[in-house]
């Protein structure tokens, strides 16, 4: 991995350390997690510092590649984008346009992060516009956009929630999709904690409730250091990865 990639993930991991993105995450998707949770199973072996760091090596490479792309289209500046009436599929492709010319613009360094092309979900081609039976999918639901001086996430985002679609930044696209809702998948972990971490009870409490909320069940044994979790997947995604960043920085 390059200096540059090593600075973005560096980059990724300090900005998910962040508790009031977490805080912020963990509240838009409380009310999705189940609130019965059943005990751990004791048989569940806790995973050590080094098991949870090799596991997680890809996801944070990932992020840090996600990381590089978002930072290059908060640089994309769209002088003026303007339609009438057109399907959200079309604005969607002008945006397309916008990025291909960004990435072809003379001058540009070769190691220039990429942005890639928006690019279609193939599951929700077929679901309809909120609306009558028979309404049209939401790609052609028909939008009108006049922005100025706007940044590319900010374009995106107008378009697509006009639509009532979402998009998510991905190495190989921009994904546009439906907004995702349901119920999350309870998850259990037990984790071999070092006596660096955490002082006592009161300092994983803490720590928990800002990475992870209050939606959760917890136990910690002092004497064998090892911390089990129990919550939504995507909340046990959030403190894995913060988890991952504190062993690093110690």
């Amino acid at each position: 991995m390059n200096s540059r990639k090593a600075a973005a993930m560096w980059g990724a991991w300090a900005a998910c350390l962040a508790i009031g993105g977490f805080r912020g995450e963990a509240a838009a998707i409380a009310e999705a997690v189940p609130t019965a949770f059943p005990e751990a199973t004791p048989a569940m072996q806790p995973e050590t510092p080094e098991a949870l760091l090799k596991r997680l090596k890809p996801r944070l490479e990932h992020d840090a590649d996600v990381e590089e792309i978002k930072a290059e289209l908060g640089r994309l500046k769209v002088p003026a984008f303007e339609v009438k009436e057109v399907t959200a599929k079309s604005a969607l492709e002008r945006i397309n346009d916008l990025i291909a010319a960004h990435n072809a613009a003379p001058g540009r360094k070769e190691e220039a992060v990429a942005i890639p092309p928006v690019v279609f979900d193939a599951h929700f081609r077929d679901i309809p516009a909120n609306g009558p039976a028979g309404a049209v999918g939401p790609l052609e639901a028909r939008v009108t956009v006049s922005l100025t001086n706007s940044r590319l996430p900010g374009l995106l985002r107008t378009v697509t929630q006009l639509a009532g679609l979402s998009f998510d930044v991905q190495p190989d696209g921009i994904w546009v999709r439906p907004p995702v809702a349901g119920m999350q998948t309870l998850t259990t972990r037990r984790y071999r904690v070092p006596e660096r971490m955490f002082a006592d009870r009161e300092a994983v409490r803490e720590r928990i409730a800002g990475v992870v909320g209050t939606n959760c069940r917890w136990e910690f044994d002092g004497r064998t250091r090892v911390l089990t979790l129990t919550t939504g997947n995507l909340l046990i995604g959030n403190f894995e990865t913060w988890y991952a960043r504190a062993l690093l920085e110690r």
